[in-house]
């Protein structure tokens, strides 16, 4: 997509694998320690408006992230096939793979990678953000919808959590289409739906998604996306690149790895049976056992525990059972920020992180 009026990023994924809709704010935002971030946020600013500084990881952790990604190649390359199939049978050609940057990115870029290994098919693939109580980016709609307007577009996360995202895409792409008069289906497509929220997962079990654990160096040195209260009426929402973490970058190995993997998959039904009162049901269990908690300080599922240990600050991570390897990393992180571990029932979802 060509167009003269964004400053876009350039990420370090191959090629046009993702296209990131996304403004360089590069030397133009000063990242904020978490502590200063945490601040901001309990002053009632959005999470989204600020950024805080990304640390590196150390060797061990790096190598549990490997480990994780290795033994889960062939599964997640199984669940990448399952969703593509079920869209290629709906859609064939006539798609366009818009995913949530970050978390959806790296299934974005698996998703168009098995296009062309399985059907030969080159579907363009755009990550845009979307901001809880922010909404999604409608300037970066608009663009893709001008460039493929008879395409279906399909929006692309990589799990759910307790749902926040499910709920904001909705709500979103209904005012979006209202605005429009556009028709576009506000579905998100998930490889893991623990929350029990999606109509198009490939499981809904509560699995390691790698991608979770580390940040920018899994996703094209791209950080997390900011909305810019001020920005220009025609600016999409932005973010940066982290080009001093270049020689960590794992964006294009983590790729690899999962694609050398594809297969026809054994199992082509969906995960498509929603149950919105399964959240509610563990809120009002945590409610019981720890007092009445804010909602945005519940993490719910491997993946939200895995961002929240690296980018905020826990009081406390509730574990359903100590040995389950996918765990690895959130315990490991758990220890090194003495965040204290209690074996709970967390009914489906594998770990549940408490913030301070």
């Amino acid at each position: 997509m060509t167009n003269t009026k964004h400053d876009l990023i350039h990420s370090t994924y191959y090629g046009d694998d993702c296209i990131f809709l996304l403004e360089d704010l590069t030397n133009k935002i000063i990242p904020l320690s978490v502590e200063e971030k945490e601040a901001y946020i309990r002053a009632g600013g959005n999470y989204a408006e600020v950024i805080s500084k990304e640390d590196s990881f150390d060797d061990h952790i790096i190598e549990i992230f490997k480990e994780l990604t290795l033994t889960h190649a062939y599964q997640i390359a199984d669940y990448v096939g399952i969703i593509c199939n079920h869209l290629y049978k709906k859609y064939g050609n006539d798609m366009v793979f818009v995913s949530l940057a970050r978390a959806g990115s790296p299934v974005g870029v698996l998703m168009k990678r098995y296009m062309l290994w399985r059907y030969g098919s080159d579907i363009p693939h755009y990550s845009i953000s979307i901001v809880r109580d922010r909404g999604i980016d409608e300037n970066a709609l608009d663009d893709i919808r001008r460039q493929h307007p008879e395409k279906e577009l399909c929006f692309i996360d990589g799990w759910t959590g307790r749902g926040s995202i499910t709920f904001e895409l909705k709500k979103a792409v209904e005012q979006y289409n209202q605005s429009r008069s556009a028709h576009l289906n506000s579905d998100l497509i998930v490889l893991m739906d623990p929350a029990h929220l999606s109509k198009i997962a490939a499981t809904k079990k509560d699995i390691c998604l790698p991608n979770a654990c580390l940040n920018s160096t899994i996703c094209g040195l791209v950080s997390r996306t900011i909305f810019l209260k001020n920005k220009n009426k025609e600016a999409y929402h932005g973010a940066i690149l982290l080009k001093e973490y270049k020689d960590q970058d794992y964006t294009n190995w983590f790729i690899q790895k999962i694609s050398k993997k594809f297969h026809e998959p054994k199992e082509s039904m969906i995960a498509d049976k929603v149950d919105e009162e399964y959240v509610p049901s563990v809120y009002q269990k945590l409610s019981e056992d720890f007092g009445v908690l804010e909602k945005t300080k519940v993490k719910l599922s491997i993946g939200e525990s895995s961002r929240a240990l690296i980018r905020r600050i826990p009081k406390i991570m509730l574990v359903k059972d100590l040995n389950n390897p996918d765990l690895s990393f959130v315990l490991e992180m758990a220890k090194k920020k003495g965040v204290p571990i209690r074996k709970y029932d967390t009914k489906e979802y594998e770990c549940i992180t408490i913030l301070q």
